[in-house]
């Protein structure tokens, strides 16, 4: 009757690699452990089935899984079941692939307005994550975020950003530059009646325009008018001008005087 007995299960565990691990260069080894009578052996990788192919490698009855190289996806919580008639048990272990700097942008406006808010963003995929330094004009700016903030613009602000993002695990370093230029404040747009004020206002203009022309040309004709009754009031009578008043009167002169005597 003893032969038919079978042990529980008991203190499951995985035993993972020592040392860090670095994407594309590591090797790594998981061994699921447990005290008593163990049938079958099943893996899973955050929560899904993980089966042999490409650079995993199972053995030792599924007890060990081999990894080589590990790849920057090859991280996350890796599950091993044991089963045996009377019992199962469950280990877990959190592997970690440590990889980067890589696939660097920065985020941020190119042109900024005086006093206007500007944030300039360095994205970096790094594990563990990377440490930052920003220089201006190849000049260190002190800024040690992976935001570089910018409260209220001035001209000093315009010119070449560069950020530095370094995973102090692997060692490596790499940077991306950004230019920003800095211009005026743009006149806020007119409100509705500010542009209903400024069109009566240029409505106002054109009819004093309009009017002062007016009384202009009407000031102007009546001058031209006055100065012409004027210069014909007094213009001389040539009917009567001192060449027919003092011409003699030859129906008069002395000898038609002397026929009168007569």
């Amino acid at each position: 009757m003893s032969s038919c007995f079978t042990e529980n299960i008991s203190d499951a565990n995985i035993k993972g690699p020592p040392n860090h691990l670095f994407a594309d260069w590591s090797s790594a080894n998981l061994t699921c452990e447990a005290a008593g009578n163990i049938t079958t052996i099943q893996w899973t990788k955050e929560g899904q089935p993980l089966s042999a192919g490409g650079n995993i490698l199972f053995s030792e009855e599924n007890r060990k899984v081999s990894i080589s190289p590990v790849k920057r996806h090859d991280s996350g919580e890796y599950v091993c079941k044991l089963t045996n008639p009377a019992s199962s048990a469950t280990a877990s272990y959190r592997m970690i692939v440590n990889y980067g700097p890589e696939s660097m942008t920065i985020l941020g406006r190119h042109i900024a307005e005086v006093e206007s808010f500007t944030l300039i963003y360095c994205s970096v995929q790094s594990v563990p994550p990377a440490t930052f330094t920003w220089l201006f004009n190849g000049q260190q700016t002190g800024v040690h975020e992976a935001g570089y903030i910018i409260r209220s613009v001035s001209y000093n602000n315009s010119g070449d950003y560069r950020c530095d993002a370094r995973n102090d695990l692997t060692g490596n370093v790499i940077s991306v530059d950004h230019s920003l230029s800095v211009k005026d404040k743009t006149p806020p747009p007119l409100s509705p009646e500010g542009a209903a004020g400024i069109a009566v206002a240029v409505m106002l203009v054109v009819v004093a325009v309009a009017l002062g022309l007016y009384f202009g040309l009407t000031h102007q004709r009546n001058n031209s008018t006055n100065t012409t009754e004027t210069g014909s009031s007094h213009a001389p009578d040539t009917n009567h001008g001192p060449g027919t008043s003092l011409a003699p009167d030859t129906s008069h002169g002395p000898g038609a005087k002397g026929q009168r005597d007569c």
